[in-house]
């Protein structure tokens, strides 16, 4: 199984970021990702069949919930177009969280990307947009959506029908 730790978003936030999403689609062609899939990726586990051990890691987790505000737009340069994403301020316990759960699945021998960790919600992959246009388009994400977290999810990724469809395969609410 193809599996990773996530924060997931309100129907209303998915709302909300859909509008600012049908705003940008008019600066230029870009394929979003669909509504269901948007997330806050806290650990990218990769292909395992460790199920038990993740949720025993998960289970260890000890935060309150939290209020978090989502702000801004970026890209992580690709060379088959980029990744745009919107920001996540107020990160302190997302980060907090995301490290407990990166040393957690370290000293169980999970192989884990290196790269830093920079709290995010993927829009839309593959995205060539020019500098005026990109420069418009951190306009429309300049204002704060106010999110409001009260559970780690345990997603398993897979493509169904030339599409990817995450699912919950455990939960842990935070207190």
């Amino acid at each position: 199984m193809r599996l990773f730790i996530a924060i997931l978003l309100s129907k209303s936030i998915i709302g909300k970021i859909h509008e600012r999403e049908l705003r940008l689609s008019q600066l230029c062609n870009i394929n979003f990702v669909p509504p269901q899939n948007l997330h806050v990726t806290l650990n990218f586990i990769g292909e395992t069949n460790r199920v038990q051990e993740i949720i025993n890691i998960i289970d260890d987790i000890c935060a309150p919930k939290f209020e978090y505000k989502i702000k801004g737009l970026g890209h992580f340069r690709r060379n088959d177009g980029d990744i745009l994403w919107t920001g996540i301020e107020d990160k302190s316990a997302i980060e907090k969280i995301q490290q407990q759960l990166t040393q957690g699945l370290l000293s169980n021998g999970f192989k884990i990307e290196s790269r830093s960790f920079k709290s995010h919600i993927t829009l839309a992959r593959r995205v060539n947009i020019s500098d005026n246009n990109y420069y418009t388009a951190k306009q429309i994400f300049c204002t704060a959506l106010t999110a409001y977290t009260k559970r780690i999810s345990l997603m398993k990724s897979e493509r169904k029908n030339n599409k990817m469809v995450y699912t919950e395969i455990y939960g842990k609410d935070l207190f």
